[in-house]
């Protein structure tokens, strides 16, 4: 059985992907990281135009139906969606993104050239 030591995962871990439509994001705890009560920070760099970020595991879905350019920033801090620091939750489909324990899959489409995304959050044990 393969446990999060394996990793090399401490009881923090910022997962950092790029220029990847597809991935998966490893949670270690035996609990969900529900961004409504616990830390979950999804932070993406690049360009995009109506960004839908999608845990395929869970089946949440975040979309933002707006334009980004390289240098914007979109942060998902708990249930705040940001635009570099800005509020643009009136532009999103005010859904959260959920990590159930162990493997989540992930898509993100609306991309267009390279784009960064990560994911910080913290572990916990029941």
């Amino acid at each position: 059985m393969t446990t999060w030591a394996d990793f090399a995962i401490t009881e923090k871990t910022t997962f950092w992907i790029e220029n990847q439509t597809s991935f998966s994001i490893y949670n270690p705890s035996d609990k969900t990281i529900d961004p409504r009560d616990t830390s979950l920070i999804i932070t993406f760099r690049g360009s995009s135009t109506n960004l839908t970020i999608s845990n395929n595991t869970t089946g949440d879905s975040w979309q933002y139906t707006g334009t980004t350019i390289k240098s914007d920033f979109i942060t998902l801090d708990g249930v705040r969606a940001l635009k570099n620091d800005a509020s643009i939750f009136a532009n999103t489909n005010r859904q959260l993104i959920t990590l159930v324990p162990g493997w989540n899959d992930f898509t993100i489409t609306g991309v267009s050239g390279y784009f960064e995304v990560t994911f910080d959050f913290r572990f916990y044990y029941v």
